[in-house]
C-alpha cells in the first residue's frame, strides 16, 4: 500500500512523515516505511531542486513539470520495491501537477497526464491555511515563491510566497474533487491539528484500508 502525503508548502508534510517514521509499526504489527526526500532517496529530486533553486536555471512551466513528474516515476519504482510494506512519500506526482497548473500549465495537459500516473492508494492532504503556512516559514524560497514567473510581480518574498501558494492549493482542490477523486481514497487532515493527532488519525485511515485490502 501506498500513501502520498500532499498539501502546500508549509502545511506540515515533513513534520507529519517524520511523526509516522518515529512510530513505524501499526497496531496490527504492519510497519510503514517513509521514504523521503535525500538525495541518496531521490536523486532525480535532488538534481531537480538544484534547477529550481536560482532564476538562471529555472525551467519553464512544462520542463518544470516533466522534470518533476521524472523524479515522481523513480518513486514510484522505489513503491514497488518496498511492496511488502506500506510505503509513506513526502509528495506525489500529485504535488507536480499543482504546481504546473499554478505556474501556467493548461488544463487540458494536467488532465492527460493525470491519466498516465500511478496515483497512491491514500492521498492525505494537509489542509492548511495559507496565512498559516506562510506564518511558519522563516525563510522562503524561489521555487516555493513561484519562480521567475512571480518574481515579476511587486511585493516581498512573502507575499509572493503567498500568492503562489494560494494558486497551488486552489490547483490542489480542483485535482482532488475533480480528475482524481475517483482514484483514490483522499483524507482530508487540518493542518492546525497538533501532529500527534494528524499522526493518529492517518493512521486510523490506514489500518481501515488495509482491512478493506
Amino acid at each position: 500500500m501506498w500513501i502520498g502525503i500532499e498539501g502546500i508548502d508549509g502545511s506540515g508534510k515533513s513534520t507529519l512523515c517524520d511523526a509516522l517514521a518515529h512510530d513505524a509499526v501499526l497496531a496490527d504489527g504492519a510497519t510503514l516505511v517513509v521514504i523521503d526526500e535525500l538525495p541518496e532517496n531521490r536523486p532525480l529530486r535532488h538534481i531537480y531542486r538544484r534547477l529550481i533553486s536560482a532564476r538562471e536555471t529555472f525551467p519553464n512551466a512544462r520542463k518544470s513539470l516533466w522534470l518533476s513528474l521524472a523524479d515522481y516515476e523513480d518513486l514510484s519504482s522505489q513503491v514497488d520495491r518496498a511492496s511488502e510494506n506500506i510505503v509513506v512519500s513526502h509528495r506525489t506526482a500529485i504535488s507536480a501537477l499543482a504546481d504546473g497548473i499554478a505556474l501556467g500549465v493548461s488544463k487540458e495537459t494536467i488532465l492527460a497526464v493525470c491519466e498516465e500516473i500511478r496515483v497512491p492508494d491514500i492521498i492525505i492532504f494537509l489542509e492548511t491555511d495559507v496565512t498559516l503556512a506562510t506564518s511558519r516559514k522563516r525563510k522562503v524560497s524561489f521555487a516555493e515563491s513561484g519562480g521567475p514567473q512571480f518574481m515579476t510581480r511587486a511585493g516581498t518574498a512573502f507575499e509572493r510566497f503567498f500568492n503562489y501558494q494560494t494558486c497551488v492549493r486552489k490547483a490542489y482542490e480542483w485535482l482532488l474533487t475533480e480528475p482524481l477523486a475517483s482514484r483514490s481514497k483522499i483524507v482530508r487532515i487540518s493542518g492546525e491539528v497538533i501532529v500527534s493527532a494528524q499522526s493518529e488519525i492517518a493512521r486510523a485511515h490506514i489500518i481501515g484500508q488495509m482491512k478493506l485490502a
